[in-house]
């Protein structure tokens, strides 16, 4: 439950933040990544287990890393308050 809260804030905050510095042409975005294959201490959480993408395979650090270096850029000058689910198509599963 804390973890779905905190990502309920961090959305929240996004869309606050976005809609305060508009008028200074700065945009605000949240990634919200899926499963991600990275090291982990300890044995994997049981939802990880279970939980599938459209491709069958999880992401990897440097695909969060590319979709933040866009959202950075000059191309994603139009994208303000937005979450941006980086899953693999995990929700649609």
């Amino acid at each position: 439950a804390h973890v779905i809260a905190a990502k309920a804030g961090l959305i929240g905050l996004t869309r606050a933040l976005a809609h305060d510095l508009a008028a200074d042409q700065v945009t605000v975005n949240c990634v919200s990544p899926g499963l991600i294959d990275s090291p982990r201490a300890g044995p994997q959480p049981q939802h990880h287990q279970v939980n599938r993408t459209l491709s069958g395979q999880r992401g990897t650090p440097d695909d969060v890393a590319t979709l933040v270096r866009f959202l950075c850029g000059p191309g994603a000058r139009y994208i303000t308050g937005q979450t941006i689910q980086a899953n693999g198509g995990a929700f649609l599963a």
